[in-house]
């Protein structure tokens, strides 16, 4: 950066470089929060319907919730991974950031699910790279305490996994 100017800016451009550090654009990155939090909720809450190619066994206690179904120690390792995989596509084509956060979010404890429960690793990335997206969801306050737990054990998961391999 040394020797550059601001002067190629546009005033929009120049407008957020200057506001970066302050209180206005803290407030305008969080903004979202709020909304993730109630569409993270919604999606939890909804019905869960799995595919014939990843219908899980059911029971008595068989849940009839996505957060049921994330939170069951005994759900199929394949319906842990087609969950992922929706999230995966939803993160890629929502058109606002608070589907975005919440695809996110399930995304994540859908893998972190797989780890806690199977000792599986439902990804092709690499336990350095879930353990940096663990850490940037663990302590999300807009994300129910009962999901950050999860992902958190993900987490520790992850980073036992690279320890072994150090």
């Amino acid at each position: 950066m040394e020797g550059e100017s601001t002067s190629r800016l546009n005033g929009g451009q120049l407008a957020r470089l200057l506001a970066i550090g302050s209180g206005e654009a803290r407030e305008r990155h969080h903004a979202w929060e709020p909304k993730a939090a109630a569409r993270l909720r919604e999606m939890l809450d909804s019905p869960f319907a799995a595919t014939d190619s990843a219908r899980h066994r059911t029971g008595r206690d068989a849940p009839t919730t996505l957060e049921g179904v994330l939170h069951r120690r005994g759900t199929d390792l394949a319906l842990l991974k087609e969950i992922k995989d929706r999230n995966k596509g939803t993160v890629t084509t929502a058109a606002s950031d608070a589907t975005r956060a919440a695809a996110t979010a399930v995304y994540y404890a859908a893998i972190a699910a797989a780890l806690v429960f199977h000792g599986e690793k439902i990804t092709r990335h690499s336990d350095a790279r879930l353990l940096e997206g663990f850490e940037r969801l663990q302590d999300a306050t807009w994300i129910p305490s009962d999901l950050r737990t999860l992902i958190a054990k993900g987490r520790a998961v992850c980073a036992g996994r690279l320890a072994d391999h150090s």
